[in-house]
């Protein structure tokens, strides 16, 4: 019984570890390339705390490099676009400020739509599950709530909603970006579980064929070595439980 005590510790354990992300949509929407550009709508954002366009522009670039573009496992690259004056998403939903976005960009930008913004929502984002080229996130213009948050957290609330625009959902783990949430924390940093969704929608490509690795015997002497040294591991893992149990049961 002792044994199946360490077991059960250990499997609850891993369990900590299993990825809790989820996605938007059950055909796993997302952008097919890489680089995604980053455009802001050029219509009024005082609301919201931006006192310009090019702020909020500024504020959003400074929001990926801070989150997504530091995820060493994730192949995707948001990058700074324009401010699009021509573009006015003030009274939008969230699906017809979607349909206004160029190809292969999240257009961001605030919008004073009362339906949308109700009971304190920050912020609402998609992608179009049709065609995974266009994404919107938009701001509180409504009322101060977005306007209240300290920098850090506008911050992490512009990261989150382009979490949304790049197809991932809500998290469950309460220490992830993605986490339905953002009251009672302060987000410095991804979670794991945010790296793990960023890097199951955009993994790195292979850096090349099988075809194109030559045979080196003395790899395959390296593996072997690795193999003994794992055995060797988990016995000694064994003989220090084995002990635990001995010493116990003195």
């Amino acid at each position: 019984m002792g044994y199946m005590k360490y077991f059960t510790i250990a499997i609850f354990l891993y369990s900590g570890f299993i990825s809790a992300f989820t996605l938007n949509y059950s055909n796993e929407a997302h952008f097919k390339t890489n680089e995604v550009v980053i455009d802001v709508s050029g219509n009024d954002c005082t609301t919201a705390g931006y006192n310009s366009a090019s702020e909020l522009l500024d504020a959003a670039f400074e929001a990926a490099n801070e989150f997504w573009n530091r995820v060493p496992t994730c192949a995707l690259s948001l990058v700074k676009g324009s401010v699009r004056s021509d573009v006015d998403v003030s009274t939008d939903s969230l699906s017809v400020a979607i349909g206004k976005a160029n190809p292969n960009t999240i257009l961001i930008g605030c919008s004073n739509n009362a339906s949308t913004f109700t009971a304190g929502i920050l912020g609402v984002a998609n992608i179009n599950s049709s065609n995974q080229n266009q994404a919107a996130v938009l701001i509180n213009n409504v009322d101060t709530s977005f306007a209240n948050l300290d920098a850090r957290e506008k911050l992490a609330v512009l990261a989150h909603e382009m979490g949304h625009g790049l197809g991932i959902g809500h998290s469950g783990d309460n220490a992830a970006l993605m986490f339905a949430s953002v009251g009672g924390k302060v987000q410095e940093r991804l979670s794991m579980d945010d790296y793990n969704a960023c890097s199951y929608l955009h993994p790195h490509d292979s850096p090349g064929s099988c075809s194109s690795i030559a045979i080196v015997p003395s790899d395959n002497d390296k593996g072997n070595n690795k193999w003994i040294l794992s055995f060797l591991f988990g016995l000694l893992l064994m003989i220090s439980f084995f002990s635990i149990k001995r010493d116990r049961d003195i």
